[in-house]
């Protein structure tokens, strides 16, 4: 089938949006692992009503193909209407909640003779929220991103729901699916959305601050009357209690499908899994390269993935600046020259009930930077010098609101072992909640069998991965100087691949002057004159090997020739 011209584009857009208006929803689903269901469907040409549900409570949602007026100064030829797909919550009165743009973006396709069309929420949780109060406003975007988070559509403020494919007049994934997601993000925005949010009947499906069930500011058709029973006031969104997480329960066998390839010492796995099922945070120590912050990642991924947890991993890379402010959080100036409570890199994660990655966490003053924090971490409770927008203190620890430090929190910490000079900078406040697991280079055989596998599936010839994994081997190579982690074999077969022109000894050694020798540095003179040695014997073509021998001896200039 052919491309379709400009002049196509509104009847080309309303065949796309009229299939996924048409596609058959499944009659449940979980939105941030809460249970809705669809009570009723009816369909009326564009346009289709479904009467969501949830123990307690309902909205009438309804899904059309629709045209707005609207400007494109830039694109002449775009002026006048634009057909997209949206979402509007309606009782008696309501209003639109979410809204896709399609034609614009198949129009650009069209002059850029691209085959897929996204079908993007762009912007979704920030427009049309509290027209009048932006502050509140972004607080409501970031709640819902972590609720869309929870509900499998990611947390970015972009959220990207399906492809269509120009050519043959398709979606993917399918209509159905594409339909749910869209429906999921409109039902999580009715929540926020100042024109559609009382148009729930009976309790809503999250409860969101300043929004209590049966107080003055909800009271509307269709909500609780203002004598009927309330709801405890909040902070901030109850997206997951604590007790609706699944216990943890972490195998390595999970852990290690989310490696991708990645060749993990032997016991590892097993031991960071025991330790954090047993309710330990974890440091991980060892040197550069042997995969900490992967293995981090994996960990904090798995669990999210069984809902031990509410979100993907807050990551974060320590350094000597840190403070408190950085951590806790601290007072910042708004727009309107008032104070407010700022977030840290871990109140912010609390809140979201995401765990916390901490890369390098010897770069940083930890006595300096977590102060408060030893509480917290030994279990305690700790109220700061701080208070939020609503002048309610805040309060870090077990079972506070919204910075619940609870049992489904961990905190994973990476350490580089050679930076000898910060070892001692953990305090023993720190490190007792910790369980400290050494992460080790590969021992020869998992190296090559790492070079082999990455050099066949890029396309590396044989005789470059075999070097490769030759020089940073412990038996034959600089790993008997230091230890060398399997991502510097990665960088080393890379670099490789970029020299297509040049030997194999060349391609090689080039990586080894440019990525290994500066890991060297500090190390003992006899595993130096080693290296030395093992340069002359692993690298027989003269100008490369005079190079290497130069260029070690900038590092240790008082080595002997071999």
């Amino acid at each position: 089938m052919a491309l379709p011209t400009l002049n196509q584009s509104e009847d080309t857009t309303r065949a796309a949006c009229q299939a996924l208006v048409d596609a058959e929803l499944p009659r449940s689903w979980k939105v941030a692992q809460r249970d809705i269901e669809i009570a009723e469907d009816a369909r009326d040409g564009d346009r289709r009503q479904l009467l969501v549900r949830w123990p307690g409570g309902e909205i009438m949602l309804h899904v059309r193909v629709a045209n707005r007026n609207t400007e494109r100064p830039n694109k002449p030829d775009d002026q006048g209407h634009t057909t997209g797909i949206g979402v509007w919550a309606r009782k008696s009165g309501g209003g639109e909640v979410l809204w896709a743009n399609i034609e614009w973006k198949l129009r650009d396709a069209i002059r850029e003779k691209q085959r897929k069309l996204p079908l993007i929420a762009r912007n979704s949780f920030y427009e049309r929220v509290v027209d009048d109060d932006p502050e509140r406003n972004s607080r409501y975007g970031e709640q819902a991103r972590v609720i869309a988070n929870h509900s499998g559509l990611g947390s970015k403020a972009d959220v990207l729901c399906g492809t269509y494919d120009l050519e043959t007049r398709s979606w993917e994934p399918t209509p159905g699916e594409i339909l749910r997601r869209f429906v999921t993000l409109g039902l999580i925005k009715t929540h926020f959305y100042s024109g559609a949010r009382y148009q729930i009947q009976g309790a809503p499906l999250f409860v969101v601050e300043g929004d209590v069930p049966g107080s003055a500011e909800s009271a509307g058709e269709g909500s609780l009357a203002a004598d009927e029973p309330t709801a405890e006031p909040s902070l901030a969104m109850r997206i997951l209690f604590p007790d609706s997480f699944t216990p943890l329960a972490l195998t390595p066998e999970r852990v290690a499908t989310r490696l991708a390839g990645f060749e993990c010492p032997p016991g590892v796995l097993e031991r960071c899994c025991a330790a954090l099922n047993a309710g330990k945070h974890l440091l991980l120590l060892g040197p550069p390269g042997t995969g900490k912050s992967t293995i981090a990642a994996a960990l904090a991924a798995q669990a999210h993935a069984d809902s031990a947890c509410g979100g993907d991993a807050k990551l974060a890379t320590a350094s000597a600046d840190w403070s408190t402010y950085d951590t806790i959080g601290g007072w910042a100036q708004q727009a309107d020259t008032r104070l407010a409570f700022r977030e840290g890199i871990v109140t912010r994660a609390l809140r979201e009930r995401r765990w916390i990655v901490l890369d390098e966490v010897n770069r940083a003053d930890i006595d300096k930077c977590f102060g408060e924090l030893f509480t917290v971490l030994s279990g305690g409770t700790v109220v700061t010098a701080y208070t939020d927008a609503e002048g309610h203190e805040v309060t870090i620890g077990p079972g506070a609101e919204p910075y619940n430090f609870g049992p489904h929190i961990r905190l994973i910490a990476t350490m580089n072992v050679r930076d000898k000079a910060s070892l001692f900078r953990l305090s023993y406040a720190f490190m007792r909640r910790f369980a400290a697991v050494h992460v080790p280079g590969l021992d020869d055989d998992a190296l090559r069998r790492l070079a082999q596998r990455t050099g066949e599936s890029r396309g590396i010839a044989p005789d470059r991965w075999e070097l490769a994994a030759r020089v940073l081997s412990r038996a034959q190579g600089l790993g008997s100087a230091v230890d060398l982690g399997p991502a510097l074999l990665l960088d080393l077969l890379q670099y490789a691949a970029q020299r297509p022109g040049a030997s194999h000894q060349r391609a090689v050694g080039e990586g080894v002057e440019l990525l290994v020798f500066p890991q060297l540095e500090g190390a003992e003179d006899n595993h130096a004159q080693e290296a030395i040695s093992r340069i002359e014997r692993l690298f027989t073509e003269d100008d490369v090997r005079h190079e290497l021998h130069t260029s070690l001896r900038s590092y240790f200039p008082h080595l002997r020739r071999p």
